[in-house]
């Protein structure tokens, strides 16, 4: 395998297709307001070693939080 041999994944590997994703979320998401351009990439940077389970706590926190401004239950 081509990983292994060279320690880079070849263009052409359908599991890269989906690496150039992140980063459009979190440039969509980072320049919609000038909040969110200063808030993400500090937020992005304080949870980068959180654990599976942490950043599911984190998704579901922030789901309520949305949730609670758009007056949902």
């Amino acid at each position: 395998m081509a990983v292994v041999r060279t320690g880079r994944v070849p263009e052409s590997n359908p599991r890269r297709a989906g690496w150039h994703k992140p980063d459009e979320v979190v440039k969509e998401v980072a320049t919609q307001d000038p909040t969110a351009a200063a808030k993400v990439p500090e937020f992005l940077r304080t949870a980068r070693d959180l654990s599976s389970e942490e950043w599911d706590k984190i998704i579901k926190q922030a789901k309520r939080m949305t949730d609670k401004k758009e007056g949902t239950p």
